[in-house]
């Protein structure tokens, strides 16, 4: 149950860890491949939620569900490869806990040497959860006329893909996986797009993966968000 951060230098994998009645425990590991100063995240949570505790990171509460984060302490800046976590205690009267989507302040501090625009866009969601696994779905589309397209993945060693559907799937070995375009969808116009299912048999904490371009295709945006709608089997896929 993850969101991974969009048009930012900081990589960021958000999942649900505990969840109760009247709330939820949210962690979010951060990362970066970059030198960043002074980094800090704006996120938006539901009316009906509300952040009772935050720890690892400086919280700023900006009214209407509007948050903002920035690092604490030595993480207030990261070097390439540097890894801190954010975990938050959130009172809720939603039926199912949301995993915000977390977006890059404009910091002029802040250096990013990978400026290629993106050709393809994701957008990844766990649209079921049940004991043992999950249903994962990934819509595609591209700004842009994109020839033969890839996108990577990891899952952790905990997680297993039973089925992928949509699309070709490479393993390559130690949970790292390879997508690419099936049939008509091998290629994408611009606007154009399609969908990506897995399900995964998982014997930890369900996450949704960050997805990355080859260098040959230039970098993804992944968006992910998560429903939890716990059932106790897995799902039939019609294929």
């Amino acid at each position: 149950m993850a969101t991974t951060n969009t048009n930012s230098n900081l990589d960021t994998n958000a999942y649900i860890s505990k969840e109760w009645n009247g709330g939820y425990k949210l962690e979010v590991d951060l990362s970066t491949q970059f030198d960043v100063k002074q980094w800090g995240l704006n996120f938006k949570l539901p009316q009906s939620s509300k952040i009772r505790a935050a720890y690892g990171v400086e919280l700023t509460d900006n009214g209407n569900g509007s948050y903002t984060i920035k690092g604490q302490g030595k993480y207030a800046d990261l070097e390439p490869g540097e890894q801190t976590k954010a975990i938050f205690i959130i009172d809720t009267t939603e039926q199912n806990a949301t995993v915000p989507q977390f977006i890059a302040l404009d910091t002029p501090n802040s250096s990013k040497t990978n400026t290629s625009e993106s050709p393809i866009n994701t957008t990844a969601t766990i649209v079921e959860d049940w004991n043992g696994g999950y249903k994962l779905e990934v819509d595609l589309s591209s700004k842009f006329d994109v020839q033969d397209w890839s996108l990577n993945f990891k899952l952790p060693s905990s997680s297993k893909i039973r089925g992928a559907y949509g699309i070709d799937l490479t393993e390559n070995g130690k949970n790292n996986y390879t997508i690419s375009g099936q049939g008509n969808y091998a290629d994408l116009e611009p606007g154009e797009q399609t969908k990506a299912i897995f399900i995964i048999d998982e014997s930890g904490q369900a996450k949704v993966p960050q997805f990355i371009a080859p260098a040959s295709n230039g970098t993804s945006t992944s968006t992910s968000t998560s429903t939890s709608n716990k059932t106790s089997e897995p799902p039939q896929i019609n294929t």
